[in-house]
């Protein structure tokens, strides 16, 4: 299974924020996006999604058009982690999971047997079981994004769409919750997208890279083919220098701004 996203453009207005971006995601990978502030990053993750319309292009699952797929249809095939949630409520962690299931519930009818299952497995799966009775305001922030992980993955989505999903982690939180996607990527052969800022989380984790630059795919490819000195000067008009982390991984080391 891919994702297709062909040809995307977005305007706000009269301000084109994407320009015909396109490119392959394959499952049972991450792909990461990248680029600095206003690259339109997170306008491309509501596109593929269809939270917000593009003014022209498609994303095909397979051969499936998400944008003529209904909203449940389309909850059951993508699930997101944004990048920012406020819930105004204290619902429990095993409460909040179990809103992700609202697309395979009919109105009027109670949750099936199949649905605590899949509840269960995913409290599982992101290690909240001990927690699940846990009210919402009363978890760290690496449990936080482990709670909609969990809720994304109830989903059944062949899709993981997420926004910055460490952005306001420390960095043992951050590792713990990018190891926690790789894994869930794999066991589920899923076709993972996610945006980041931090270019070593991005090399670390990610099969593949879209460097986002001049509202286009600027670079598409492995990262050792995106995270270079010249790719970086580009996009962040900044110069950097290189090392291999014991895992053979690129580490990044910013020094100045140009």
């Amino acid at each position: 299974m891919m994702l297709n996203v062909r040809d995307i453009s977005f305007s706000y207005g009269e301000g084109l924020i994407l320009n015909k971006v396109s490119f392959i995601a394959q499952s049972g990978e991450i792909t990461g996006i990248i680029g600095r502030n206003g690259s339109g990053k997170t306008t491309l993750i509501r596109c593929i999604n269809n939270t917000i319309i593009p003014k022209t292009g498609d994303c095909l699952l397979g051969e499936s058009s998400i944008r003529k797929m209904s909203i449940k249809e389309r909850a059951r095939h993508i699930g997101v982690v944004p990048q920012q949630q406020v819930i105004p409520f204290p619902f429990s962690v095993r409460d909040i999971v179990h809103m992700g299931r609202y697309a395979y519930q009919q109105r009027f009818k109670s949750a099936r047997i199949d649905d605590y299952r899949i509840v269960d497995a995913a409290l599982e799966q992101t290690e909240l079981s001990k927690v699940q009775r846990r009210r919402i305001d009363q978890l760290s922030g690496g449990e936080f994004q482990r709670v909609l992980i969990a809720r994304a993955l109830v989903q059944e989505p062949k899709i993981l769409l997420l926004d910055e999903p460490t952005a306001h982690l420390d960095i043992n939180h951050q590792i713990e919750v990018l190891e926690l996607v790789r894994r869930i990527t794999h066991e589920k052969d899923l076709i993972t997208i996610c945006v980041s800022h931090d270019l070593n989380m991005t090399a670390r984790f990610c099969s593949r890279i879209i460097a986002l630059h001049d509202k286009t795919v600027y670079l598409n490819g492995t990262p050792d083919e995106v995270l270079n000195a010249s790719v970086l000067r580009k996009l962040y008009t900044i110069t950097v220098e290189f090392k291999r982390s014991s895992q053979g991984k690129q580490v990044i080391i910013p020094l100045d701004v140009l």
